[in-house]
């Protein structure tokens, strides 16, 4: 018996919900389906699908994707979306990418021939139409609840929906809530009091009111005191479908505060340090450089008074719900002075280079980029044709020209070569990055000890320079006694590791990934042309961390360093 899954929607009628459950399992027991999963919620017509899909449609696919169900009910074509584009790619994707057969109540046909396995194409054209239909019924509904809520405020009726806190709703408007409105009154007088903030406000009136959940939240207390409903004029908007503008409309409504405590309190909003940016944020050499290896997110710098230090961690554990577990921290006195002098040292040689040699190598780099270019121009025609051969394919799918194992391997094939080209033309804008780079460089008559010693004088023109060049690092520890970066760079990727406890080494180790790898699994450096760094005659060869430090020092891959 194969297994259904029912998809219900509706907006807030528990009747239209039980009842389309009840017809959908009746169509379940004509087929002799048995029902494995109901999906639904109570949700409106309009599919944001911007915000993602519906829970339920999630669930329903994650139903598809460990093979718990073989076919899928719906009552009616727009219970599954009123949105055209969502609800032809959502058909596609259980006909093409499940082979789910979906049936329409409604139209009392399936997507797919539950005995044959084929798509039922004319079905498909048949859906579109019908989606169209539904989107175009949504907006005249939406049309029609707005021309109503125009006609009311037109009467000076309200029409808005959930009343502010302290406010319960009746027919025509607002009244107050007697128990709410006071403590209303009290959170605008206690946050004009001296010293008071947003913070603080809070805490008191939570605190004395620790029942009503809402009064725990800041942005609560921010919103309320940022209300002027209750200085009795509420406003309302509509949105035009039509003409795509917004109305405001404004209400008489009884008064909680008078004009002036308002008045007062926007005034003090608007010096709030919790809602104006500090006039002289804190800045620092590797701000919004150093990522988490872990989850990506950016590395918090974190002073510690006891010991009078600063450093770098990830908190995303603390700040969302990645759950990130990542113990690495990175000590700003030994970590800034590596990434500054290992940027110097591959900016440095340029300073060294005569005019002859540095109009040479821009030679060099300007047909680099041409090349680059030239190629990039081809690949963007051979995507196009492949996007075009793609069109072409579906075409004669969807005209029954072509089987569907054949239309899924030919399918298969371009969707891989579209994939190939993108990656080549990811490649070659990285290549014309660095030209450009490089030749800016090359230009440059600045890097000398003297152009430097005045830039680590400027931290702004410092992190500037810094920038220009990194774009990334990656933190890891290999173990208790190697601290481990990855640095992205223009030029590509580095590896840089050194030793923090050892205070009197100050030295630290680079490689550029190309060169060296780096396999945590086995500890090791993997070196793919081991000829270019070192004398021995293996092609490629594994080097443990100490023997890399070896080959970095010989090859002059070090950087000094002072905290």
């Amino acid at each position: 018996m194969k297994r259904a899954a029912l998809l219900l929607r509706c907006s807030t009628n528990i009747q239209d919900y039980n009842r389309q459950k009840l017809e959908l399992e009746k169509v379940a027991s004509r087929f002799k389906l048995k029902v494995a999963k109901v999906f639904g919620e109570h949700v409106t017509g309009k599919d944001d699908i911007r915000k993602g899909n519906r829970k339920s449609v999630d669930e329903l696919i994650d139903a598809c994707e460990n093979d718990e169900i073989d076919v899928v009910l719906i009552s009616e074509v727009s219970r599954l979306t009123r949105n055209f584009l969502y609800g032809v790619t959502l058909v596609d994707k259980f006909n093409r990418d499940y082979s789910i057969p979906i049936y329409f109540r409604d139209k009392r046909k399936w997507t797919i021939d539950v005995e044959t396995g084929e798509v039922n194409l004319e079905f498909e054209k048949e859906l579109r139409k019908a989606f169209e239909q539904a989107e175009e019924e949504l907006a005249s509904i939406r049309f029609r609840m707005a021309s109503g809520k125009r006609d009311s405020a037109g009467l000076g009726q309200w029409f808005a929906g959930i009343p502010p806190f302290g406010y319960t709703r009746q027919k025509n408007g607002y009244l107050v809530k007697n128990e709410y409105a006071p403590i209303v009154k009290e959170m605008f007088d206690k946050y004009l009091e001296e010293g008071q903030a947003l913070i603080t406000t809070t805490r008191y009136i939570y605190g004395k009111y620790p029942d009503i959940k809402k009064l725990k939240s800041i942005g609560n207390t921010k919103f309320i005191l940022n209300n002027k409903a209750y200085t009795g004029r509420a406003e309302a908007n509509i949105y035009d479908e039509i003409d795509k503008v917004t109305d405001t409309f404004y209400f008489d409504i009884p008064a909680i505060i008078d004009e002036e405590t308002y008045n007062k309190v926007q005034k003090k909003l608007a010096n709030n340090r919790t809602t104006t940016p500090y006039p002289k944020a804190t800045k620092y050499l590797l701000q919004k450089l150093i990522k988490c290896s872990i989850c990506g997110a950016f590395y918090t710098r974190l002073h510690s008074n006891k010991r009078d230090t600063v450093h770098f961690k990830c908190t995303s554990d603390k700040n969302s719900l990645t759950g990130c577990k990542s113990q690495v921290y990175l000590n700003e006195r030994i970590v800034n002075p590596i990434i500054w002098n290992f940027v110097k040292e591959q900016l440095f040689y340029v300073g060294k280079m005569n005019v002859e040699q540095r109009l040479e190598a821009i030679a060099g780099e300007n047909d680099n980029k041409s090349k680059a270019i030239e190629e990039q121009e081809a690949l963007k025609i051979s995507y196009k044709e492949q996007e075009t051969k793609l069109t072409r394919l579906e075409d004669l799918y969807l005209d029954n020209d072509i089987d569907k194992n054949r239309y899924k391997e030919r399918k298969s094939k371009i969707e891989k070569e579209l994939s190939s080209i993108k990656a080549q033309m990811d490649r070659l804008t990285d290549r014309i990055r660095l030209s450009d780079f490089n030749i800016k460089r090359f230009n440059s008559t600045d890097f000398t000890e003297q152009y430097f010693k005045e830039v680590e004088a400027d931290l702004e023109k410092q992190m500037k320079v810094l920038r220009e060049y990194v774009k990334g690092i990656y933190p890891l520890y290999i173990d208790k006694v190697y601290c481990f970066l990855k640095v992205d760079t223009i030029e590509g990727m580095f590896n840089i590791f050194y030793e923090p406890r050892k205070a009197q080494q100050k030295c630290a180790y680079f490689i550029k990934d190309t060169l060296a790898q780096y396999h945590p699994d086995i500890r090791n450096f993997y070196t793919p042309n081991n000829t270019l760094l070192t004398d021995s005659d293996e092609v490629d060869a594994y080097y443990t961390l100490e023997e890399m430090k070896e080959i970095c020092s010989k090859n002059g891959f070090e950087v000094r360093y002072r905290e």
